[in-house]
C-alpha cells in the first residue's frame, strides 16, 4: 500500500504519561508507565485511545 509522506514508522512503543484528555476514564495518572499500540510511535509523543494503553508493573522496564 502506498505510504504517504512523511513516514513516522512504529505500531507500539511504551512510555510515561504527560498529559491526559478531560474526557479519558479508566484510571490513568500523570507518571504512569505505560505499553501502547498506536501509530507513528517512534515519535517523542503520541496521543493513544486509552482502550490500547496497559499500565506497567514496575519491574518490568519499558524498554522489555
Amino acid at each position: 500500500l502506498p505510504t504517504p509522506a512523511p513516514l513516522i514508522p512504529g505500531r507500539e512503543g511504551s512510555g510515561e504519561i504527560v498529559e491526559i484528555g478531560a474526557e479519558v476514564q479508566g484510571g490513568f495518572k500523570v507518571g504512569d508507565r505505560v505499553a501502547f499500540l498506536g501509530q507513528n510511535t517512534y515519535s517523542d509523543y503520541v496521543v493513544v485511545d486509552p482502550v490500547h494503553v496497559a499500565k506497567l508493573p514496575d519491574h518490568v522496564s519499558l524498554e522489555a
